[in-house]
């Protein structure tokens, strides 16, 4: 079962246990309202952290997941982390108590219509959140639906692959066909090897949900330190079926994140110009700071350098 399974089938059992709190409610059985309140909250965050792309823990409460993992959620669930974080840890802490009472209370006689009223209304709280940023992205299949992750030293020659399939998309109105035709996947794949076995440049690939890589980046210091900048973003491709699925903009995020680990605080880019890339730039909020000459193949083309003088200025929502 891969990832989109996955997260449908926690949905799924998601919903069906929201759908008995009506039943438990009516009932009138308060710690069983609030006991499945809690699964409810448990299984809809686990397939809201299993859609951007991060393996669930096996415990009750995600609370300090969402918090490490924030910068990798929805943009638009951003401002609510604290929020779930706290529905998380609160509904943990009764999950047995709502169960199995304490040694001098029994759980219905702990627990009342209000504190199941609380329970409920933030199990559904959450769902609806959840709903509305990610689940309706994943039914549709909007979202990305990628994990992205750090690159190891078997990845070198399925990233080769997508390296030389993305240029021969990309770049086909805009270099020589007999140059496309040329590029070589053992070649990349030497290149690839050598770049992931270098402490000093950080590569990341995306995978679908069966497994395949289907993009990459890769970062490090800026190469013209001069400039300005920190850090340089040497690279990001997808597969032409990917591009435009958010698989880049997580990339981009996973770069991000580990650019503030090392202490860069600023990025810059250089892209050919009429790349449709360029667009993918300036949607993250790349700003024009320098343009050159580059020879390719006898012939000379312009660069052009999007930068952001601090990281904070990367537009990471999908916009």
């Amino acid at each position: 079962m891969r990832n989109r399974e996955l997260v449908q089938e926690l949905l799924r059992r998601a919903a069906v246990r929201l759908r008995a709190l009506d039943v438990l409610y009516d009932g009138q059985s308060w710690p069983d309202v609030v006991r499945e309140s809690q699964e409810v909250v448990e299984l809809t965050l686990k397939a809201l952290l299993r859609a951007s792309g991060i393996e669930p823990p096996r415990v009750h409460d995600v609370s300090p997941l969402l918090i490490a993992q924030r910068a990798r959620l929805p943009a638009t669930l951003h401002v609510h982390v604290p929020e779930l974080a706290m529905i998380s840890r609160e509904l943990r802490r009764d999950r047995e108590l709502a169960f199995y009472g304490s040694e001098d209370l029994s759980p219905s006689s702990f627990y009342t219509e209000a504190d199941a009223q609380r329970a409920k209304g933030q199990a559904v709280h959450v769902v609806d959140l959840v709903t509305r940023n990610v689940i309706e992205s994943v039914d549709g299949q909007r979202s990305p639906l990628v994990h992205v992750r750090p690159a190891g030293p078997t990845d070198a020659s399925a990233i080769a692959r997508v390296h030389v399939a993305s240029w021969r998309t990309t770049y086909k109105d805009l270099l020589p066909a007999d140059l496309l035709a040329n590029l070589s996947v053992e070649g990349r794949t030497r290149q690839w090897d050598q770049q992931i076995g270098d402490a000093t440049t950080f590569v990341c690939v995306a995978e679908d949900d069966a497994g395949q890589v289907v993009g990459f980046a890769s970062a490090g210091p800026e190469r013209e330190p001069e400039s300005g900048f920190d850090a340089e973003l040497y690279a990001i491709y997808l597969l032409a079926e990917h591009q435009g699925s958010g698989a880049g903009r997580e990339l981009a995020r996973l770069v991000i994140d580990e650019l503030r680990v090392r202490g860069d605080a600023s990025l810059r880019v250089w892209v050919l110009a009429g790349n449709p890339a360029e667009g993918f730039y300036q949607r993250l909020g790349g700003v024009k700071v320098e343009e050159k000459p580059i020879d390719i193949g006898g012939t000379e083309y312009i660069e052009i350098a999007y930068g952001w003088r601090s990281l904070d200025d990367v537009d990471l929502r999908g916009n």
